[in-house]
């Protein structure tokens, strides 16, 4: 058992694209991509905010994470109580500006909210994407069908931490966690959509388990090859599986791939050595989306 959770920790998932957290101007590409920069905030309500055409010249210019209620005074009177630490509440919006090639025609665009606090409803362009209740929770909206291709785009996003007292212990207020952009194509993992477990982990050998959900937004029935490869250090290759699969239309279908790895490094605080797992989508020969 100890060597299952040895081996199952060194198991990990690689996520390319990744934009460092120190960089302070943003690069709009495909892939996944932090959209954490140039953001505007006002802490104040009003229904105009989610509008394309509101002015908000005027407001706050930051990047996120930022919580509004660790920056203001406390005051024993504040909503939050002493619980809260008697800083304040109340509400907030978030506005960005940001462009999205013309050449994303087609492809399926997404936002990835670490986490907001609390009670919070975004906007693209005007219309609503979706309320997410509660503020501790992640959660990820489509917004592909929401965007001007070619132009610039507008997202906001309310939030709403007036109702206290909410909360046992300090929680703050607003986008808290990082956001994330993920552009992939019609055929593409889906949110959250691998899974990695380790049946057997033994010095000689090890089966290590990988589940990939895939889904398939296209009109049209496709045929692809799911890779799945486990690279050790250096980026060495370790072992590779390769499956045919065909998925209908408009739907999503889940493949269960078994990989052995002979003699396998396995990982413990003395020798902490990690596998990286990368799942790729090819079609026709060529690479397409990839975790």
């Amino acid at each position: 058992m100890y060597k299952d959770i040895r081996f199952f920790a060194a198991v990990v998932l690689l996520f390319v694209g990744f934009v460092g957290l120190k960089a302070q101007k943003q690069t709009i590409t495909e892939g996944k991509q932090l959209f954490d920069y140039n953001w505007k905030f006002s802490l104040s309500d009003n229904v105009v905010y989610s509008r394309v055409d509101c002015n908000d010249a005027d407001w706050r210019q930051l990047d996120l994470p930022h919580d509004w209620s660790i920056e203001g005074k406390t005051d024993i009177n504040n909503p939050m109580k002493g619980a809260g630490g008697y800083f304040p509440a109340g509400i907030g919006w978030y506005r960005k500006t940001f462009n999205v090639p013309a050449n994303w025609q087609g492809k399926r665009i997404s936002v990835y909210f670490e986490g907001v606090y609390m009670n919070s409803e975004v906007f693209v362009n005007g219309k609503s994407v979706g309320i997410h209740p509660y503020g501790y929770t992640s959660f990820n909206y489509d917004v592909t069908p929401f965007l001007t291709f070619g132009k610039k785009n507008v997202i906001a996003v309310r939030v709403d931490n007036s109702q206290q007292i909410n909360c046992r212990w300090y929680s703050g207020s607003g986008i808290y966690r990082h956001v994330w952009l993920n552009v992939t194509e019609p055929v593409h993992v889906a949110h959250w959509g691998v899974a990695i477990t380790t049946p057997k982990a033994a010095d000689a050998s090890a089966t290590v388990q990988v589940k990939t959900r895939i889904k398939n937004e296209s009109n049209e029935p496709q045929r692809f090859v799911l890779s799945t490869s486990l690279k050790g250090i250096n980026n060495s290759k370790a072992v590779s599986q390769q499956t045919e699969i065909e998925i209908p239309a408009n739907s999503e279908k889940e493949l269960t791939q078994v990989v052995a790895v002979l003699k396998p490094k396995l990982w413990s605080p003395e020798t902490p050595y990690l596998y990286q797992a990368v799942i790729q989508i090819k079609k026709a020969g060529k690479p397409g989306d990839h975790q």
